[in-house]
């Protein structure tokens, strides 16, 4: 059976509409597919309280949302002030970069870190973990761990 004006349509795979041939995705149909609701796993709770107040208007979720986001500002603020001081004031948009990696090889350096940061911060949260590169790309361009520790510890007990 054939409806429409078959003339000017012309010959179409099934492919076309359902799949290719070859069972490969195709890098036109990657680049196409939309990003609508994908978020980074990070933001997670921040989109979980804004949602959950944005439908109930109870200040209990409104202050779940605020805290969030002052955790947030909280361990930016501390990884921007320790970049700052252990670079001292140089490469800070590289090493914060999220696209920097550098290839860990001081392992000592950054568990150590990780342990002041702990220490002396109050640990990571869930949204602070992303900073954990930035541990690496410090320990993998700074030669000195004790100076690391040190910036760690004048930042983080400078505000509590």
């Amino acid at each position: 059976m054939q409806f429409g004006d078959v003339d000017t349509i012309g010959d179409e795979p099934v492919a076309d509409f359902i799949g290719n041939d070859d069972n490969k995705i195709s890098s036109t149909m990657l680049s196409e597919s939309p990003k609508i609701g994908h978020f980074d796993s990070r933001d997670h709770e921040l989109n979980r309280f804004f949602h959950a107040y944005s439908r109930s208007d109870d200040p209990k979720d409104g202050e779940r949302l605020i805290n969030e986001i002052k955790d947030r500002l909280y361990h930016q603020s501390n990884f921007q002030q320790i970049v700052t001081i252990v670079t001292k004031n140089n490469d800070i948009h590289q090493l914060m970069n999220k696209n920097t990696y550098y290839e860990p090889q001081h392992d000592v350096c950054q568990k150590e870190v990780n342990l002041a940061y702990n220490t002396y911060c109050g640990g990571y949260s869930d949204y602070a973990l992303k900073f954990v590169r930035v541990v690496v790309n410090i320990c993998e361009t700074v030669n000195d761990t004790n100076f690391i520790l040190t910036a760690v510890k004048n930042v983080c007990t400078s505000k509590k």
